[in-house]
């Protein structure tokens, strides 16, 4: 966008989808400040602008620790009963 103003694009869509646009980064006097597009759990600044490059292609990977999957189920067993005196 500018020297200072930058976008992240996910080359895996089209210009034309909703999830093509990543996230907008705006450098500020000694970080970056990064708006994600799409809903992400990563930070929202960083030192450097590699890093956050870096956190976008980690959860951006099939199979990345980022996807959103459902919760692993806890098996739950009754309260064990005290002998009874």
């Amino acid at each position: 966008m500018s020297d200072t103003n930058w976008l992240i694009y996910d080359t895996l869509y089209p210009g034309n989808d909703s999830r093509h646009v990543v996230a907008r980064i705006e450098a500020a006097e000694d970080f970056y400040d990064v708006a994600w597009v799409r809903p992400l759990p990563l930070p929202t600044t960083y030192l450097r602008l590699e890093d956050a490059l870096y956190d976008v292609e980690r959860c951006t990977a099939r199979g990345s620790v980022c996807d959103s999957t459902r919760p692993i189920s806890i098996p739950h067993m009754p309260p064990v009963r005290s002998a009874e005196r």
